[in-house]
């Protein structure tokens, strides 16, 4: 005669020696992934330390960039120095062809 309590008694003794072992083969999986990451991830002190660095001079450029194009805008003495050069040339060059006109329009007459 057929026993279902101990058929299912037997079930679940299968079942957690299966689970046992998947366990223990999952386990076994993940150390050995572990130990092969950490072998490829690993760098020797000195080039994980020239990294770092790297990593720290690139940051610092950027922000050196970011720092030049924000300040790029002229101080206020600067910007005075260079209105008043420009201001000082535009009428330079007003005056100069002011003069010259006087002076070819006082050659005409003397001329003609």
């Amino acid at each position: 005669m057929f026993n279902g309590t101990m058929f299912i008694g037997n079930l679940k003794k299968i079942l957690e020696s299966l689970r046992k072992t998947t366990r223990i083969k999952n386990l076994k999986i993940r150390k050995i992934r572990r130990k092969n990451m950490k072998t490829s991830n690993q760098l020797p002190d000195n080039d994980r330390k020239r990294s770092k660095h790297e990593l720290i001079s690139k940051a610092k450029k950027e922000v050196e960039a970011g720092y030049k194009a924000a300040s790029f805008v002229p101080n206020v003495t600067e910007r005075r120095q260079m209105q008043s050069e420009t201001l000082s040339s535009l009428f330079e060059t007003y005056f100069h062809i002011l003069k010259h006109t006087m002076y070819s329009t006082t050659t005409k007459f003397v001329f003609i």
